[in-house]
C-alpha cells in the first residue's frame, strides 16, 4: 500500500484534496494502513479481552502467592 504513491502517482487523483498529504506519502498511507488493517484483523474487543484475562492472571497469581505464605 505504501508503494502506491511512488509507483502510481495518479492513483489517488479522484479523491477529495484534504486527502492528498496522507495518499501522496509513502510513509503515512502505510501507516494508516497498518492500524486500520490490524483493527480490522484482530479487533477492539480482543484487546479489551486480552486486558481481562491479563487481569485474572495477576489475581490468581496473587492468590497463588497468598496461600503460598500460609504454608
Amino acid at each position: 500500500m505504501g508503494m502506491v504513491p511512488v509507483v502510481a502517482p495518479k492513483f489517488f487523483s479522484q479523491l477529495p484534496h484534504a486527502l492528498e498529504p496522507i495518499l501522496h506519502s509513502g510513509i503515512l498511507l502505510a501507516s494508516v494502513s497498518t492500524v486500520i488493517l490490524n483493527v480490522v484483523f484482530n479487533g477492539v474487543c480482543k484487546e479489551r479481552d486480552a486486558r481481562c484475562e491479563a487481569r485474572e492472571a495477576a489475581h490468581e497469581f496473587e492468590g497463588a502467592a497468598h496461600a503460598g505464605d500460609a504454608h
